[in-house]
């Protein structure tokens, strides 16, 4: 499916956080603009806390599950962009803005990273 879609029209495609998981995605991944909007796993279950429909929340492992999951996010990220605390508005400014930069001027934004993105 991603890579039906990462085929098609132009689009911007929201993945659930074990899409990078997958090697096929992966690597279909790393030949498009990916934008990981980073959160931390407290900040995490806070949004999602009660929500009964989605069936990993009852997973044991489910931190080990998620701090599995930050190396892929990472391998894939073109742009990193942290949201803990930030209102949906400031993030998508933050997001937009870094878009718009020249490619050579794109930074990490991860708190106390300077890393370039080419």
């Amino acid at each position: 499916m991603v890579a039906d879609l990462i085929d098609g029209p132009e689009a911007v495609l929201a993945l659930g956080g074990g899409a990078p998981e997958h090697p096929d995605t992966i690597v279909r991944l790393k030949s498009v603009q990916v934008i990981y909007l980073q959160v931390g796993y407290g900040e995490a279950m806070l949004r999602v806390a009660g929500d009964e429909y989605r069936p990993l929340l009852r997973r044991p492992d489910l931190e080990a599950l998620y701090r599995r999951r930050l190396g892929l996010y990472d391998d894939v990220a073109t742009l990193t962009v942290a949201t803990d605390g930030r209102r949906p508005e400031t993030v998508s400014q933050d997001v937009l803005a870094q878009l718009l930069r020249a490619p050579g001027e794109r930074t990490d934004r991860r708190e106390g990273s300077g890393r370039l993105w080419p």
